[in-house]
């Protein structure tokens, strides 16, 4: 393609023609706001990168998607660092401490749980946690079906809870004499 050889303005028939999928894609992947980080990030690269097209390879399409999937999994690999540092953290710094960051309130069990949910999963549930959005926001952030929220966040909090169940402790028993209530 031509644009892929010519400079900036050559290149922004590529942007102008599969920008708006690259940029669906991304957001259906990350959300919206990293989506569109990402987005930018792909045709940052490819821009640099477009001397090395082959089109005897593939598409134009498939070269930006490509770009896509390995930007998407390095935001994905960052999300993880900041997860496992957050674990590290709950598990370093007393929740009471004036230097806990703030909204540190999780165990290292749970902060690992975390970590280690369903990304589609742990993307739902922190928009609601963190985010504070409602169900419907985060259907129309995610763009799926409030269902479909509803279901992700069932399992994430079943997780989650089956994960913290071995840190809680039972509940003392009610006693009146030698008789438990």
């Amino acid at each position: 393609m031509a644009g892929l050889r010519g400079g900036a303005e050559a290149f922004g028939a590529v942007y102008e023609r599969h920008g708006p999928a690259v940029m669906r894609y991304l957001i259906r992947r990350l959300g919206p706001d990293v989506g569109e980080d990402a987005a930018h990030d792909v045709f940052v690269r490819a821009f640099r990168l477009r001397a090395g097209y082959d089109a005897a390879l593939g598409s134009v399409a498939g070269w930006l998607f490509g770009i896509a999937l390995n930007v998407a999994s390095e935001h994905r690999r960052a999300e993880g660092r900041r997860l496992r540092a957050l674990e590290r953290l709950a598990g370093a710094t007393p929740r009471s401490s004036p230097d806990a960051p703030a909204g540190l309130d999780l165990s290292p069990a749970l902060a690992r749980a975390l970590r280690r949910l369903p990304a589609k999963e742990r993307e739902a549930l922190l928009l609601v946690v963190w985010g504070e959005l409602s169900y419907a926001e985060v259907a129309g952030a995610l763009d799926i079906p409030v269902g479909t929220v509803r279901s992700r966040i069932s399992r994430a909090r079943t997780t989650l809870h089956d994960a913290a169940a071995p840190q809680r402790r039972p509940a003392p028993a009610i006693t009146n004499g030698d008789a438990h209530v």
